[in-house]
């Protein structure tokens, strides 16, 4: 049986291995120093790699897209094929891998699918070489949840390959910038939610730069993108730029646990200090700016008495895409008043840990009809949160008691998710009712639980005008907290600012 080198191999998975095959088909070698170089080796020794399957000429179309905009310009004879890299869980030789082509087994192909870890595009370019890359999440639990995954298909000589997760790649400095490559991997997930078509890095840096252009030529890129670039690349898909303030560290993880929901990307832009820097500072010394992908976060388990509190409040960790470390990279929230967390970027391996990051800013890509933004909504929440509390501390009979506390979980999701959610929950009291009754597209759904798993779902409209009354229902999952504010004799008004929500939480 003869094995045909020239389009593809096989090599048992070692880190020594990677480097050696980013080295040759980058055709410009690979600095084992950098932080990817690390990254990879801790990542795929997690997932338990143990072969590589190398396909050779590979079109790649956000490369071919780079190729064209930029590369095939230059003097220099630069390759616009690029060289895959596939990795399994499962030891491979290139007699297994050959002789499955040859003879085309249902059971070996789907034996070998199971295995999948995923892929990883070489680019033929200088130093930045790591393209497409998509690659298995680690496994959720302990609290662990990932956000914004879409299934990726990939034909390997017709062997039909699947790996569920967002889509990285590395800023290769010529073409795009870390903003550019965040938002290339937003744009992965709001093409699949909203259906627009996914631009490549280098259509993203021009359309940024359109109508504000860089101060020096846009490509190569010598700077990175400003908040109104940024915008003007998310309106160039035909969605809606929505910027919030990332400094409060209860606001940052409550607005990304409350996109997620609906699998909304969320862009984080933030300032790389050192760690001799203060946390609390307000004013460093020319920081450099930095944006990565929020994929994912970490809820920590809930510790000491229940209080009314946000479910978000727990998150200790978010999981980013950063093209300057890797996919699902981990940062970890320090415990300050200001946004700081711990990240992995570092211009050299041995700097790893010396640097932290300071949020500033969200980025949210958004459907132009989900039009009431999360800061609306959060805040009638707290104003609720602040009633039920103070009621409950004043002391009066039967409501200390039967006032239990709650946790919220405020997320957006579509009317399909949840009457999905609804239909599936035994719970849930007058279900008939809340499934056959018409909603928006779009909901801020605001649950609270009880420490039994009792609680009430109020929604809002995010489709609607916000000088508006926005929540429009109470889903009942056997909370007390609506009978028992009824029977005192509650009524609406006296929940000033959100008379609204009161009147659906006081309603029958």
């Amino acid at each position: 049986m003869e094995v045909d080198p020239r389009r593809w191999s096989v090599h048992p998975y070692s880190i020594g291995t990677l480097r050696s095959l980013l080295a040759e088909h980058s055709k410009h070698g690979w600095p084992e120093d950098s932080v990817h170089d690390r990254y990879f080796e801790d990542y795929f020794g997690t997932l338990g790699a143990k072969a590589v399957v190398v396909e050779r000429d590979y079109v790649d179309h956000d490369f071919l897209e780079d190729f064209a905009a930029y590369y095939v310009r230059c003097f220099k004879d630069y390759a616009r094929k690029c060289t895959r890299l596939h990795f399994f869980r499962k030891a491979v030789g290139e007699r297994d891998f050959a002789r499955l082509l040859e003879e085309r087994d249902a059971a070996d192909a789907a034996k070998l699918g199971k295995a999948y870890l995923g892929f990883l595009v070489v680019r033929p370019v200088p130093q930045r070489c790591v393209g497409r890359t998509c690659l298995i999440t680690y496994s959720e639990g302990s609290g662990r949840e990932y956000t914004n995954l879409r299934p990726y298909e990939a034909s390997l000589f017709g062997l039909r390959l699947e790996v569920t997760t967002l889509a990285f790649q590395q800023q290769d400095r010529t073409v795009a910038e870390c903003a550019t490559a965040a938002l290339w991997s937003a744009f992965q997930a709001t093409g699949k939610l909203f259906g627009h078509r996914i631009p490549s890095p280098a259509e993203i840096t021009q359309a940024a730069t359109r109508r504000i252009p860089l101060e020096t030529r846009t490509l190569p890129t010598s700077g990175g993108l400003s908040a109104e670039q940024m915008a003007d690349a998310v309106r160039a898909c035909d969605l809606e730029p929505l910027h919030i303030g990332a400094t409060d560290p209860d606001v940052l993880r409550a607005t990304v646990y409350a996109y997620a929901g609906a699998d909304v990307p969320v862009v984080l832009v933030g300032d790389v200090v050192d760690l001799a820097e203060p946390p609390n500072a307000t004013e460093p010394v020319a920081p450099p700016s930095h944006a990565v992908t929020v994929t994912g976060y970490n809820v920590a388990a809930a510790s000491g008495t229940a209080l009314d509190r946000l479910r978000s409040d727990r998150i200790d960790k978010l999981y980013v895409h950063d093209d300057a470390v890797g996919p699902f990279a981990r940062m970890m929230f320090e415990n300050t008043v200001q946004s700081t967390l711990t990240t992995s970027l570092a211009a050299t391996k041995t700097e790893i840990g010396q640097r932290r990051f300071r949020p500033t800013m969200l980025l949210i890509p958004l459907y132009h009809k989900i039009r009431i933004p999360f800061g609306r909504v959060l805040g009638d929440v707290k104003t609720l949160i602040h009633f039920i509390g103070s009621l409950r501390a004043s002391g009066a009979p039967g409501l200390d008691q039967d006032l239990a506390p709650c946790e919220w979980d405020v997320r957006l999701t579509t009317v399909n998710e949840y009457k999905r959610d609804v239909f599936e929950k035994r719970k849930v009291q007058k279900a008939r009712a809340v499934l056959e009754r018409p909603m928006p597209r779009f909901i801020w759904v605001a649950r609270a639980t009880h420490p039994d798993q009792r609680g009430f779902d109020l929604l809002f409209d995010a489709t609607g005008i916000e000088a508006d009354d926005l929540c429009f229902a109470r889903v009942d999952r056997g909370s007390p907290i609506p009978g028992v504010l009824r029977e005192a004799g509650f009524q609406p008004d006296q929940f000033a600012g959100v008379e609204g929500p009161a009147a659906q939480l006081l309603g029958q």
